[in-house]
């Protein structure tokens, strides 16, 4: 019974992860999305540094 619960387990957590590989994929492929998740994990300096390689001009932090 302990065999079945776990792989039932295993199963539902599988399931799960492949589920979220469009959406890693569709992020990765996503240049504004890419961009914007850099940013937030390195702060606000990433964000305008992003915006002025993705748009093409400057902006000053404000």
């Amino acid at each position: 019974m302990k065999n079945i619960k776990a792989f039932l387990i295993g199963l539902g957590f599988g399931i799960i992860a492949v589920g979220m590989l469009p959406f890693l994929f569709a992020a990765s492929l996503n240049e504004s999305t890419e961009a914007y998740h850099q940013a937030e994990n390195a702060g606000k300096g990433e964000i305008i540094a992003a915006e002025i390689t993705r748009t093409g001009y400057e902006r000053k932090e404000q």
